[in-house]
């Protein structure tokens, strides 16, 4: 359930565009909280969850007092390894049919398309931006843009982002 009541939901969607149409951002990702119940174990609940729905990153937090975060996303949100940085966002979907000729045509229109080539240009330019932040100067790189990769039943345009950290940046910088 959630405590989310249709006004509320309303009032937040409202806000973010007035947000938008004020200048102050241009995206929002409203997000709100589900509660459930679960029977079993957390554990078996994420091993059931990545059966069902297999993707190369995924997590479970378990939090204090019993909570628990699972994610579940063919997205890489950041990898950390020895000082080097990687970040792959997507932006741009188009459903995938497994036909390869069809699907070839289809990664290329997504490609090439203006709105999902603009959504996808700014995530990357929102974390160039976070990661100069962190990294040494003149170490933030897009080595590729707008690579349409097939995911289960979605084609997805992702780009890659590397950065090399400066000396001593904890993880929680990170």
């Amino acid at each position: 359930h959630t405590a989310m009541t249709e006004a509320a939901y309303t009032n937040a969607l409202n806000t973010a565009h007035a947000y938008i149409s004020a200048g102050d951002t241009y995206q929002v990702n409203f997000t709100y909280r589900i509660h459930f119940d679960a029977f079993g174990s957390l554990f078996s609940l994420y091993r059931r969850l990545r059966e069902r729905q297999p993707v190369p990153y995924g997590a479970l937090i378990v939090l204090p007092h019993g909570g628990a975060l699972l994610s579940m996303s063919p997205e890489l949100f950041v990898r950390h390894e020895n000082g080097h940085i990687i970040a792959q966002p997507m932006k741009g979907t188009a459903a995938a049919t497994g036909d390869a000729e069809h699907d070839e045509a289809t990664a290329l229109a997504l490609s090439l398309d203006t709105k999902n080539r603009a959504e996808n240009l700014m995530i990357v330019d929102l974390l160039r931006n976070d990661l100069g932040r962190i990294a040494k100067t003149g170490s933030v790189n897009v080595p590729q843009m707008f690579d349409v990769k097939r995911y289960s039943s979605v084609l997805q345009m992702t780009s890659t982002i590397h950065a090399q950290l400066r000396e001593n940046i904890s993880l929680a910088e990170v």
